[in-house]
């Protein structure tokens, strides 16, 4: 990870996160100054990677923190869209 890129990160099955790192604190600590939580997206992993958060991805945003302990990352090279109420409503 390196501060200031984006990244997708499994928390636990149920709860994965776009983030952008804004500082690293140890090898699975973190503080990020942008927290998006996915819930669901219609499309399959492959097209969501490739093409990024559409009108078909629910989000809620949540307030820059830390995160710690997730069990998967990787690079998101899209940038993170603001969350609206129709994208947070699904």
């Amino acid at each position: 990870m390196e501060p200031g890129k984006n990244y997708y990160i499994i928390l636990h099955a149920y709860h994965h996160f776009l983030v952008t790192v804004e500082e690293i604190n140890g090898p699975r600590f973190a503080r990020f100054s942008r927290i998006v939580k996915v819930h669901s997206c219609r499309r399959g992993w492959t097209e969501f990677f490739r093409d990024g958060c559409q009108a078909d991805t629910t989000m809620m945003e949540f307030p820059p923190g830390e995160l710690s302990g997730w069990i998967g990352i990787f690079d998101w090279e899209h940038e993170i869209p603001p969350v609206t109420a129709t994208a947070a409503a699904g």
